[in-house]
């Protein structure tokens, strides 16, 4: 009995250890945005890289010089581009980090097993049409005027539009970091850098039918101020992803050992199916006829009006929410006291 305990754990070990999770920052962050949820992940056994994309985190490269998506989202890339190709990694992009995703989606179909959308722009083509723009830029006119708001740089002069744009900083805790502990959106204050706004608002794709063999997963949260839940709806039901989650909360909230349970869980989770129930799930949003019960069966989830699979999970939910194993969970907070 003890033999096939050990042999079991070392194989849930070896299981861990192959999933290589890619974290994405959005506008003005880093790879730094990640530090609570990375910690986590690697305590519990996962490879984890936080991609600097150009311009932020440690790249010194000044954004105003930055006017070319392809330019900004280089350094992710070619880290694609580094990696074997026999090695598939789970790409996870926040806020406008899904820019950043779907760009790799359309690159490198064969070497992502999984994209997680949390809280992110996921537009198929990028910024092709007003509609894109609608559902895909913030609105934060809740909150004033753009001059306002945002601060905004002119790399090319005044009579150019702006190159860089940021929230300014007295309106940053209210906006982005209103569910943070006072000490997290103290150090994201030091921390954010102006974004390449004219590189972003330029993001197009070229469609590539692998794209479509690539398992997408939305993480929806319900309190994001940045990309407000009514503009991830559309996004959502313009572009169906194979699965989604409703995250009673905002991302930035830094609750990380529930993140990390989501993340992590979300990948455990689309391993348990089989290739075919993956397939069921990829193919249900363009397909009216498939079998709802079979995909609520298979995802222990609930199927809404619009036919999109959806799990509400939320951190005060002790029952079957929860994403990831209690031992796992158990095993986080041996490991960490960051929150």
């Amino acid at each position: 009995m003890g033999e096939e305990i050990a042999g079991e754990v070392v194989m849930k070990e070896k299981r861990l250890n192959k999933a290589h999770f890619v974290l994405v920052h959005g506008i003005g962050g880093g790879g730094w945005c990640w530090y609570k949820i990375r910690c986590l992940m690697e305590n519990s056994g996962y490879r984890v890289t936080c991609i600097d994309l150009k311009g932020a985190g440690i790249d010194q490269t000044d954004p105003n010089t930055i006017l070319s998506f392809e330019d900004y989202n280089k350094p992710l890339i070619d880290f694609m581009s580094s990696l074997d190709d026999q090695e598939k990694v789970i790409l996870v992009g926040h806020s406008a980090g899904g820019l950043s995703l779907t760009d790799a989606i359309h690159k490198f179909a064969n070497k992502i097993s999984l994209a997680v959308f949390l809280a992110a722009t996921m537009l198929k083509m990028g910024f092709v049409t007003d509609q894109d723009i609608k559902h895909g830029v913030p609105d934060l006119s809740d909150f004033g005027e753009f001059a306002d708001v945002y601060d905004v740089g002119f790399g090319l002069g005044q009579d150019h539009p702006p190159t860089t744009m940021i929230i300014k900083k007295e309106l940053q805790r209210k906006i982005i970091y209103q569910l943070s502990p006072l000490e997290d959106s103290t150090l994201a204050a030091m921390l954010l850098r102006p974004g390449p706004s004219q590189a972003l608002t330029c993001a197009q794709f070229t469609e590539e039918d692998k794209a479509e063999q690539v398992p997408r997963i939305y993480i929806k949260t319900t309190h994001d101020n940045v990309i407000k839940p009514d503009q991830q709806d559309a996004m959502i039901k313009r572009w169906p992803p194979s699965d989604v989650y409703v995250l009673e909360t905002a991302f930035v909230e830094q609750n990380s050992k529930f993140e990390t349970a989501c993340i992590t869980g979300l990948h455990e989770e689309m391993r348990g199916l089989s290739e075919n129930e993956i397939s069921q799930l990829k193919n249900s949003s363009n397909n009216e006829s498939n079998d709802e019960h079979i995909k609520s069966k298979a995802r222990g989830c609930h199927v809404n009006p619009k036919g999109h699979v959806v799990k509400v999970i939320g951190p005060t939910d002790k029952s079957n929410r929860m994403l990831v194993s209690n031992d796992e969970v158990r095993a986080s907070n041996r490991h960490t006291a960051l929150d």
